[in-house]
């Protein structure tokens, strides 16, 4: 059982969904937050996603603090969801499975596959703080 993973791929900066290329190194690919930016390049994010399950028999994809940048999350989680639903009426894809607070079991192996995203919990008295501290907010 291998799986591919890779995140941080920021492709919302410049605009690199067309142009990146994942070379398939194992049958599943893990895609682990920070990937683009799911609701202002919804088609370009999306598509970039499609590309994916057309190489890979399964993409488990862990969204992370970017993919809602300009949105909030629970629009985005529910943006997410719907493709998931959208890609198992496509029989020439792979599997899309968001992780968010969810388990995966990979098939025909003993392997459980856990994944959600984490956020601070940041006190009214310390955002400005941070704010200044990390230049992640905009």
């Amino acid at each position: 059982m291998a799986v591919q993973i890779i995140s941080d791929l920021h492709l919302e900066v410049p605009k690199a969904y067309d142009f990146f290329n994942i070379v398939p190194r194992a049958p599943y690919l893990a895609l682990l937050g920070d990937i683009g930016n799911v609701i202002s390049h919804r088609e370009e994010c999306l598509g970039f996603f499609t590309k994916q399950l057309a190489q890979f028999c399964l993409v488990l994809f862990v969204p992370g603090n970017h993919e809602a940048y300009h949105s909030d999350w629970p629009t985005t989680l529910d943006a997410l969801r719907a493709f998931e639903q959208q890609v198992r009426t496509d029989n020439s894809l792979g599997e899309f499975i968001l992780l968010d607070r969810g388990a995966y079991h990979l098939p025909d192996t003993k392997t459980v596959i856990l994944g959600c995203s984490l956020f601070s919990l940041v006190p009214p008295e310390s955002e400005m703080a941070v704010r200044f501290g990390l230049n992640d907010f905009f």
